[in-house]
């Protein structure tokens, strides 16, 4: 992701590993079709990093992980959610 009024590119996440907006991409290796499942897997990330440190900073990895790929089922629409918590442009690099 980059922030080009903040002069910088951010990196986080693998490749390797599903979350809530590749779970919901039904071109996705990470499709999971029943949404029940999806918002159980969303929860239970959500549970498992509600302390992590870096929530609230819109520089860390955690809160990146957390609006960007754990908040809406699609990456655009954590964007827009993204780019309104925090008053920054992001554009998609990946």
């Amino acid at each position: 992701m980059e922030m080009p009024d903040e002069g910088h590119t951010h990196h986080f996440g693998s490749s390797d590993y599903r979350d809530y907006t590749l779970m919901n991409d039904s071109a996705s290796k990470f499709y999971e079709p029943d949404e029940a499942e999806r918002k159980k897997v969303r929860a239970a990330y959500r549970a498992r990093h509600r302390s992590d440190k870096g929530l609230g900073s819109r520089h860390s990895p955690a809160e990146l992980a957390w609006s960007l790929l754990w908040t809406k089922p699609s990456l655009a629409q954590s964007i827009k959610y993204y780019e309104r918590k925090f008053g920054v442009k992001v554009i998609n690099k990946t």
